[in-house]
């Protein structure tokens, strides 16, 4: 189960990647460490009142997701 927000933003980075020509393992691959996921964010789109990632965590779910080991960052934009 994942919130519909999250998985929205997962969707948007995969099509991304694909449109550059990347996965998820030429990512790790090509990269190494240097890839960090930075996420702007209006935390009233990301309430804390539901399951998942909260408003800090939408950039760390999608980096253990695409397992990117640099820096993972969410900046709320309110």
């Amino acid at each position: 189960m994942m919130r519909p927000d999250v998985r929205l933003f997962l969707e948007t980075a995969w099509n991304l990647l694909e449109e550059a020509g990347h996965t998820r393992a030429s990512l790790k691959q090509d990269y190494g460490s240097s890839v960090g996921v930075f996420v702007a964010s209006a935390q009233r789109l990301l309430t804390a009142d539901t399951d998942g990632p909260q408003h800090g965590e939408i950039a760390d779910h999608a980096s253990r997701y695409f397992d990117l080991c640099g820096p993972s960052v969410t900046i709320d934009t309110n």
